[in-house]
């Protein structure tokens, strides 16, 4: 049987058709990203340049999560922030608060910083009530830990040490919240509440 001769210079891309950001963000936005523009744009991402690959990687986010499927998105966004871009501050609290309500304490609270930290690329408008939001998340998430801490302590599987670690770490993720709070002039009573719990002056 004779072999196909294989063209080893074939472009990759080929008949797949093109993907521009212009020509996929639109419909990524109501999830109607065709299988063919997917894969255009995953072969895509390694060749174009930064800017190209930002935008062309947040229209696969864009996409899965206008079809609900989270799982995929939470991988999508996970790749964007560890390889394209680490300081999109919004994706970074919507992936944080995605993996708090999956019970992922530790990665809401590691996403949680990571959006507190990239925050001033958030606009003026929505700088204060968005930062205060990456706060309370962080400080959320470090309680759960610390929650979960205390129950392997009364287990046996943790020890005083390891308690109050998990202790001084909400206390100072409350106190971060209530210093921000009181600098922007928004509702510093549950900051305050959460440092009293955790035995720290805020």
């Amino acid at each position: 049987m004779a072999v196909a001769d294989v063209d080893r210079d074939a472009d990759p891309m080929s008949g797949l058709g093109t993907c521009t950001p212009e020509e996929v963000e639109v419909p990524a936005a109501s999830g109607q990203l065709s299988a063919m523009q997917r894969g255009c744009i995953e072969l895509a991402l390694a060749k174009v340049d930064p800017a190209t690959r930002d935008r062309l990687s947040l229209a696969l986010v864009a996409n899965a999560l206008a079809l609900g499927d989270t799982a995929t998105w939470s991988d999508l966004a996970v790749r964007h922030l560890s390889e394209i871009d680490p300081t999109n501050p919004s994706l970074s609290y919507r992936l944080a608060l995605y993996r708090y309500e999956q019970g992922d304490a530790d990665s809401a609270f590691r996403y949680a910083d990571q959006a507190i930290a990239n925050r001033a690329q958030w606009s003026l408008e929505d700088y204060a009530s968005k930062t205060y939001a990456a706060y309370k998340l962080k400080a959320a998430a470090a309680q759960k830990l610390w929650q979960a801490v205390e129950t392997r302590r009364a287990d046996g599987k943790a020890d005083d040490t390891d308690a109050r670690l998990a202790r001084e770490r909400t206390g100072l993720a409350a106190r971060a919240w209530h210093d921000y709070a009181e600098e922007s002039g928004l509702d510093a009573a549950p900051p305050l509440a959460l440092c009293t719990l955790a035995d720290i002056d805020c």
